[in-house]
């Protein structure tokens, strides 16, 4: 989990970013536009600008915001140490400004969007689209100095070199010159700056090494006085953030030669008050330029200072503790001789070791390093074996295992078996008729089926199983939310039908209803006293009005046979007539009527006479009172009727209006999207690139022509 910083964009100042969202605007989109235009037109033109220009400023802020990290969504460690260099709040506030920036420049562009829909003139237009835009560059200079901020921190965070938090890391910290960053020269492959005053190194920086063919990073922490922490400025601050929240070895050095300008007291004090720091984690405390002054060059009250840091006293460190803990390493007589004192197998991960090392000479380097990467190989070990034993399934499952029987149990046997086992013993049928179902009774009875589904309710009293209301439900009467006119109305029903029947008797003895009209089924036929219920009666009616339409149909194919012979051919007719009959309906709106019926003569007298002759001759009518009428008026009636039913492209496929008003409704929304983006309709999708305004005006002087 490394965090590369340097990805971060540049952030623009206020002004440079209102010059890029105004020239982006100028050059994208188009600068010609007149009084002549329609209104429509103007107000897509102005509609168009604002919106692109909300459009880059919103891209623009949002990239600044998406790339600069959040602290509630990174490592600790690089929160804390944003918290320490930048100030947390002051770095939230920054980013919180650009995004109501952000969402201000949104709504100003909806809010002028919808003003200049209603725009009616050009000069109107373009002084609401001036408004916008300017309202949207005061929102951005507003916020100038967040900019600038954004864009130090961006710098700074760039600089800082990439750490990982969660390899395998050393840190070395201790007071200033005390001969850190020369270890982290002889150790890795870094060139940090080595001078002889204090606080040379003010930041974190991190070098690399190899142990076991495994790449370890090594942090070079700022010096860190003794004093409160409160009272601590941001390079100290550093390197405590670096021990508080890092996995890692902790190597704290100790100058026993005091050329550092500090005392062994003040180291010793340091230690005490940053020691809770260490916990759980392993401490290798070095004495530096051993070449100077080594541990027993001290006098007495020198090495009781020293020792008391680890609560031992000068005669257990020169003894060696637990050195022998490293005897089975393969280097173990150069480990003895440059390690003093050992604390043996890590407790809870702490442990202590105390090594002397010269980085002038060179003696003890490699095993200090040996012995930092061991520690911190061990404990990871520890802590991956620890974690493995949690996500192991056996962990966290209780296996159950069965406990012995104690008694045999005989096999469960449903009744229904052993019954068929002893008919089958007897000689009888083994297979028992199952109970009646209802798709069974159905098929039985066909049409006097009745399903009745209060046979299977659960009932409290099985004599209100039959019930059809019962009196009182929940405390109340039901006969008091009855409708009370309810038998009168259903009075009114019986008398209404008795009448149509006795109409439809009538009509029938007095022979006005023809074999069409007569319906063929064989149970309408039923008399009244045969209909019992009123469902009956209502399905009877339902069936005459579905065999009076069914006669209708069939004596209108008759008639169509009759005039126009084959059903393909009298088709082909009907269309004729309705073509030749578009133009006249298209021109009702602008034709007068006596123009319409000149129209339809002339296509009565001409073409539709002649395309009839054409194809097939006209049968030979009967001169019956009924059909006396010539060839030429049933050529004006077939016109007529083909008039009366094209009804035009727009109400063709509708069933009623509601349908037709809720497609105009759907068109209308479709073409939403592309009024919304300053678009003249469907088709204008793409804006040709027209040459700027200012980028060609003007005197053009010698020498200039070819950068236009």
């Amino acid at each position: 989990m490394s965090y590369n910083f340097t990805r971060i964009p540049p952030v623009p100042s206020a002004e440079e970013l209102v010059n890029i969202a105004l020239s982006y605007t100028q050059r994208k989109t188009p600068t010609e536009i007149h009084t002549s235009f329609k209104i429509s037109r103007i107000r897509s033109f102005y509609m168009r600008k604002v919106k692109t220009t909300q459009q880059v400023l919103h891209k623009k802020l949002t990239e600044i915001l998406e790339r600069f990290p959040r602290l509630d969504d990174i490592h600790p460690f690089f929160a804390d140490l944003m918290n320490v260099l930048y100030d947390k709040d002051h770095y939230k506030l920054a980013l919180g400004q650009l995004n109501m920036a952000r969402s201000l420049i949104g709504n100003l562009a909806r809010d002028y969007t919808k003003m200049l829909k209603y725009g009616d003139s050009l000069y109107r237009c373009k002084q609401l689209k001036r408004a916008a835009l300017g309202r949207m560059c005061t929102v951005i200079k507003k916020i100038k100095h967040s900019f600038d901020y954004l864009e130090n921190v961006r710098q700074h965070l760039s600089r800082i070199p990439s750490i990982n938090p969660t390899t395998r890391t050393l840190i070395i910290c201790g007071y200033p010159n005390a001969g850190k960053s020369s270890f982290v020269n002889k150790i890795t492959r870094a060139n940090v700056e080595v001078e002889p005053y204090a606080f040379t190194t003010k930041s974190l920086l991190i070098g690399h090494t190899d142990y076991k063919y495994v790449p370890w990073q090594v942090m070079d922490t700022p010096g860190i006085l003794d004093h409160p922490l409160e009272e601590r400025n941001t390079i100290e601050m550093q390197s405590i953030t670096a021990l508080a929240h890092l996995s890692a070895s902790i190597l704290y050095f100790i100058d026993l030669s005091m050329h550092s300008g500090f005392t062994l007291e003040e180291q010793a004090l340091l230690f005490k008050h940053i020691k809770p720091l260490f916990g759980g984690k392993p401490l290798i405390i070095v004495f530096s330029k051993s070449d100077i002054c080594r541990f027993s060059d001290l006098d007495h009250d020198a090495q009781v200072t020293v020792s008391s840091m680890i609560g031992v006293s000068p005669a257990d460190i020169l003894s060696g503790g637990n050195r022998h803990f490293w005897a089975q390493q393969e280097n173990a007589s150069e480990i003895n001789e440059t390690l003093l004192w050992s604390s043996g197998p890590s407790i809870n991960g702490s442990s202590v070791d105390i090594v002397e090392l010269s980085t002038l000479t060179e003696n003890g380097i490699n095993i200090c390093k040996q012995i930092s990467c061991e520690r911190l190989l061990a404990l990871r070990e520890t802590l991956k074996s620890i974690t493995r034993a949690e996500d192991d399934l056996t962990s966290r499952a209780r296996i159950a295992t069965p406990s012995t029987k104690t008694t045999d149990r005989a096999p469960i046997i449903p009744q229904s078996v052993l019954d068929a086992r002893e008919r089958k013993a007897s000689g009888m049928d083994v297979d028992v008729p199952t109970r009646e179902l209802e798709r069974d009774l159905a098929l039985r009875l066909q049409g006097d089926y009745r399903p009745t589904i209060r046979e299977h309710y659960i009932v409290e009293n099985e004599d209100q199983r039959w019930d059809i209301i019962p009196e009182f439900l929940d405390g109340k009467n039901i006969a008091d939310f009855v409708d009370p006119d309810i038998d009168a109305k259903l009075a009114a029903l019986e008398e209404e039908e008795a009448i149509l029947v006795e109409e439809e008797n009538r009509m029938r003895e007095n022979g006005e209803l023809d074999d069409f009209d007569i319906p063929h089924d064989h149970h309408i036929q039923r008399p009244q006293s045969e209909i019992s219920t009123k469902g009956e009666r209502l399905k009877l009616r339902a069936n005459m009005v579905k065999e009076k339409a069914k006669a209708r149909e069939q004596k209108w194919e008759e008639r169509k046979k009759e005039r126009y012979g084959d059903q393909q051919e009298g088709d082909e007719a009907m269309q004729r007539g309705r073509s030749r009959t578009r133009d006249i309906d298209s021109d009702d709106d602008s034709s007068s009527d006596g123009e319409i019926r000149k129209k339809k003569h002339k296509v009565r007298q001409g073409s539709v006479a002649r395309s009839f002759s054409a194809t097939r001759p006209i049968p030979q009518r009967s001169q019956s009172k009924n059909r006396a009428a010539p060839r030429d008026a049933w050529s004006l009636k077939l016109v007529n009727d083909a008039v009366e039913t094209d009804k035009g492209r727009r109400e063709e496929g509708f069933k009623s209006s509601e349908d037709k008003k809720r497609a105009r409704k759907m068109m209308k929304k479709v073409q939403k999207e592309h009024f919304r983006g300053g678009k003249m309709g469907e088709g204008d999708t793409h804006v040709d690139n027209r040459r700027p305004k200012h980028l060609f005006t003007g005197k053009m002087s010698l020498g200039t022509r070819d950068r236009r």
